[in-house]
């Protein structure tokens, strides 16, 4: 059986769990499990279950309930008990071995008690990587976060344990080689020692060799480092396949865990995933991948080889603008079209579905204020907008989109606009307001490495990253050096000879 471990940090909130039976908001799947528990009044020890779901088929006398509690403790049976040394958040697992030896987990948070103690939230963290030319090398890196002194420091002893009984000690962010003998699935963990002592721990099981089964992404949803408190929709999407699964998560201060299982035959799927969390009814965040970025062609890709426990997305705010009577409306037309663009210099083709749609709306400055979601018919509508220079550009997983202006004004209030979805991508077609005009900027080579050449653009240019932060300015369009910037897409945004702002986008190789 392929042991799942995982140990999450303790998040210390000021925040207190009612006495509640509480359980995660994962949709009840057929063969199933999912975490419940009960916290006893007074104390720190709380009462665990493990629900199985399905019918007779799905688990036996024999099934085993593995457990992770979250603070370095692990525990085995369907009804447990654990009693916590610290107050704080806690991330908690229960793996399940179904009848046929399948291994289904399940994941919550968990919060102990009232603490006012700093929020540490990704302090303690590691990746390794095989060591190329080594049978069984791996290199270890510490990632854990530095820049929060009360937490960590460079000064902090680090203990590796790497599953097969040896351990190692490092100080700082000073890595660690480690070689194993033979072939299986470890559980590698990295401990340190916060707030004066508390012991944090977290954990991924490393793949030595081909083994079959599943692997486990999962991580938080998280708004300015806490639970966002209303329900969110996550997606897992396959950039070169046809994989999607997709998460709930009820948004209770008790519950910002999200769990993907993915089947493979091999254990090491040449797979890549890109992971969307969507907020469904707070508006003050944006519909943000897993990078922290808000356009699909800028997150962070995942390549597992192992379980990923710590894929945590911080959703992105919408930036502060004063309610106004502006009102942006459209059509996005062409469901169910085949797409065929590149991704990383990698060609990808997928099905278009307009409801994954999301119409995000940029102000003059680049921020993102806000996003609209697309009906089964393709229209969308944002309201309240006040007077100004907007840009919209509509993010759908692996079909490629440009960035729209339009402005909103005391005579020209409402724009509507119509696209279509062709086999390269969302185009702009129509509108039914003069201050709406499409992009005639473009650049060339697109994508590029060294530099781009610009036409439709008088005077100078500023490159905005997937954020809108201004990361370069120009003044020779013909000849634009952009070998310092990282990877990624990239907004143009500058005037044409009749003083009107035109934009566009390229990818840097």
């Amino acid at each position: 059986m392929k042991k799942i471990v995982y140990r999450f940090k303790a998040i210390l909130l000021a925040l207190a769990l009612p006495f509640a039976l509480s359980q995660t908001a994962n949709a009840q799947l057929f063969c199933d499990v999912d975490v419940v528990y009960q916290q006893s009044p007074g104390n720190n020890l709380v009462y665990f279950g493990a629900v199985a779901l399905g019918d007779s088929s799905c688990f036996s006398q024999n099934s085993t309930f593995t457990w992770s509690f979250g603070d370095g403790s692990s525990g085995m049976g369907q009804y447990p008990t654990h009693t916590y040394n610290q107050p704080g958040w806690y991330g908690v697992c229960v793996s399940a071995t179904r009848a046929n030896g399948q291994v289904v987990t399940d994941c919550d948070t968990i919060i102990i008690n009232d603490t006012t103690v700093n929020n540490c939230n990704g302090s303690v963290n590691f990746s390794f990587n095989p060591i190329s030319g080594t049978n069984g090398g791996f290199q270890f890196l510490n990632t854990s976060n530095f820049s929060i002194a009360q937490c960590i420091t460079g000064n902090t002893q680090f203990i590796w344990s790497f599953g097969d009984g040896t351990t190692a000690s490092t100080f700082g962010p000073a890595g660690v080689n480690h070689t194993y003998t033979s072939n299986g699935a470890y559980t590698a963990c990295l401990k340190a020692n916060i707030f004066g002592g508390n012991p944090v721990e977290i954990c991924y099981t490393v793949v030595v060799g081909s083994l079959p089964g599943l692997i486990n992404l999962g991580g938080m949803i998280l708004a300015d480092n806490s639970c966002l408190q209303s329900p969110v929709r996550v997606e897992l999407i396959g950039i070169n396949s046809n994989t999607y699964k997709v998460d709930s998560i009820n948004g209770g201060a008790d519950s910002c865990y999200y769990n993907f299982s993915v089947q493979t035959a091999t254990g090491a799927p040449s797979e890549s995933y890109i992971i969307r969390a969507t907020p469904l009814i707070n508006t003050d965040y944006l519909s943000t991948y897993f990078g922290d970025a808000i356009f699909w062609s800028d997150a962070t890709v995942l390549q597992p080889t192992q379980n990923q426990w710590n894929l945590t997305i911080n959703l992105v705010p919408a930036a502060n603008i004063a309610p106004g009577l502006g009102l942006l409306t459209g059509t996005i037309n062409g469901n169910g079209a085949t797409v065929t663009s590149t991704f990383n210099g990698n060609p990808i083709t997928t099905t278009f579905d307009v409801t994954a749609s999301r119409v995000i709306i940029l102000n003059a400055q680049g921020q993102p204020v806000g996003f609209a979601f697309a009906n089964a018919d393709g229209t969308f509508s944002f309201p309240n907008l006040p007077e100004g220079n907007y840009q919209m550009r509509v993010d759908n997983p692996k079909v490629p989109s440009q960035s729209v202006p339009f402005s909103i004004t005391g005579s020209a209030s409402s724009v509507n606009v119509t696209m279509n979805t062709t086999g390269s991508g969302i185009t702009t077609v129509t509108s039914n307001s003069k201050t709406l005009k499409g992009s005639s900027l473009s650049a060339f080579p697109n994508p590029a490495t060294e530099t781009i050449s610009l036409s439709g653009v008088s005077g100078s240019v500023e490159i905005l990253n997937a954020k809108g932060q201004i990361v370069m300015k120009s003044s020779d369009v013909k000849n634009i050096n952009i070998s310092n910037l990282s990877s990624g897409l990239y907004t143009i945004k500058g005037l044409n000879d009749r003083q009107e702002t035109v934009t566009t986008r390229f990818v840097k190789k």
